[in-house]
């Protein structure tokens, strides 16, 4: 298990989750921001099966970073890559993800769970499947997308339960 202390870590390249573990923070006080200036990259990259991540905000510093140059975007606050195969059994508990120049979530996973969730200010969509199948949003939030709020179309059996979508430039819930 790692634990972030609360207080703000600008991080200039994506911390990568490259094993099986537990990352926490101490609730929304442990803030991970994405430094001035950097391209086309994640806050947090899940490259592992059976990954929490839980108590913390992820800041993607959308208004200090360069737009993203196509569709998709590796500009995520969190991503587990579209481009290799999906992830397993992860979680995402109490995540803060906010300012992404793209998604806020984007992860390509089968049975990978959200609860109590706020992704907002980005500039895509919230939460996004990738193709996932078997994903569970509970009691989460997606607010002020530039596109969809849940963006579900590429995924199989999702479900969402208990959760708001709104002021979001499109749709609350695609797919």
């Amino acid at each position: 298990k790692v634990v972030l202390r609360e207080g703000t870590y600008i991080v200039s390249d994506s911390i990568n989750l490259t094993v099986p573990l537990i990352f926490s923070g101490m609730g929304y006080g442990s803030i991970l921001k994405m430094a001035d200036n950097v391209g086309e990259i994640a806050v947090v990259r899940i490259e592992s099966n059976n990954v929490t991540i839980q108590d913390l905000t992820v800041d993607g510093n959308k208004d200090n970073r360069p737009s993203p140059t196509g569709s998709p975007s590796e500009a995520c606050c969190i991503l587990a890559d579209w481009k290799n195969d999906p992830v397993e059994d992860c979680r995402i508990v109490n995540v803060y993800a906010k300012n992404a120049p793209y998604d806020g979530i984007n992860i390509n996973g089968e049975r990978v769970v959200h609860i109590s969730c706020i992704v907002e200010n980005c500039g895509d969509d919230g939460f996004n499947t990738q193709g996932g199948e078997d994903c569970i949003y509970i009691g989460c939030v997606a607010r002020n997308m530039i596109h969809d709020g849940f963006h579900l179309s590429w995924g199989k059996r999702a479900k969402v339960i208990s959760c708001v979508a709104y002021d979001n430039g499109e749709s609350g819930l695609y797919g």
